[in-house]
């Protein structure tokens, strides 16, 4: 972005509506939000390599303002958000592309992005090279329809969870890889630094647990606690499906006046089948796209080279 695109966003900000793609971070602000250009502004004089903001369009004219950045780590960025007004006449596949290849140039190797079922930019982001990596919905439990008593320290007791440690990454990796299709991995992360880079989350403060048998992970569960809202996630090995519903007791435990969401992918049919028998209502599907912007190299025998 350049200076002197923001003389040009105090017009762009009356039409820009809301953003077009969705993160955990909105998830659990209450969704969709409207156009801030205080925030776009700050994000814009921020590091691109931390949080940028993009413009395109004729000079003084934006079209298309969005911002990306890392998720967890530097090899898999996400775009936050994109603002497109409804008179915009620039082609959105190709602001998507310049946005891959703004990221690749910073080191990412994948670009994701999170677009509702219902969105006009599902189509665009194909067309720019994005690829489907799974279907998720967001569920929803209203204030005042979770348990008001309990708490999840007790039930984590009861059922036998501990704290996640440091130690437990590798373990955890493997119940990613044990729990998570290969072709969506294919998309979302093979190997553990591509992971570990992918880890999204909705803030920083989060309770983490893991079920320990024997030295398997056979849960981990994430829950991240607001003032109004209480987000969680639920990941259990194939063996363990029948763990499902207590966990998901413990993680709503105390939620009370708290709203209670989670955004499941649609191959989570345990978790799925608990969140409805105990009354969350699937709200809206999201598509989870990603651009790949290197090619992976597959393990192949190693090569011997003489060099005379």
């Amino acid at each position: 972005m350049r200076l002197m695109d923001i003389a040009g966003l105090v017009m762009f900000s009356r039409g820009a509506g809301v953003s077009e793609f969705m993160t955990l971070e909105r998830v659990t602000a209450g969704g969709s939000s409207a156009f801030s250009l205080l925030r776009h502004l700050g994000c814009a004089l921020s590091s691109p390599t931390v949080s940028g903001c993009w413009v395109t369009g004729p000079s003084l004219q934006p079209e298309i303002v969005a911002r990306m950045g890392r998720v967890s780590g530097p090899l898999i960025w996400h775009i936050k958000s994109l603002f497109v007004p409804d008179n915009a006449t620039l082609e959105l596949d190709e602001a998507l592309a310049l946005l891959a290849r703004e990221a690749a140039r910073a080191g990412a190797i994948h670009l994701n992005c999170r677009v509702p079922e219902d969105s006009h930019v599902l189509v665009a982001a194909q067309r720019a090279g994005f690829v489907q990596s799974r279907v998720e919905c967001l569920y929803v439990l209203p204030a005042g329809e979770g348990p008001g008593d309990g708490s999840v320290e007790s039930m984590t007791t009861e059922l036998g969870l501990r704290r996640r440690a440091p130690s437990d990454d590798m373990a955890i990796f493997r119940l990613y890889s044990a729990s998570t299709p290969a072709e969506v991995r294919l998309h979302a992360g093979m190997t553990f630094d591509e992971w570990a880079s992918g880890i999204e989350s909705p803030s920083q403060a989060v309770q983490e647990y893991v079920l320990d048998r024997e030295g398997r992970i056979n849960a981990w569960i994430r829950i991240f606690d607001s003032g109004a809202t209480k987000y969680f996630e639920i990941i259990v090995h194939p063996d363990s499906h029948g763990s499902v519903p207590s966990l998901l007791e413990c993680v709503v435990a105390g939620a009370g006046n708290k709203v209670a969401i989670s955004v499941v992918p649609e191959y989570a049919v345990s978790t799925i089948t608990a969140l409805e028998l105990k009354g969350f209502r699937g709200v809206q599907t999201y598509h989870s796209l990603v651009r790949t912007m290197t090619r992976r190299v597959e393990q192949t025998a190693a090569t011997v080279v003489t060099i005379n």
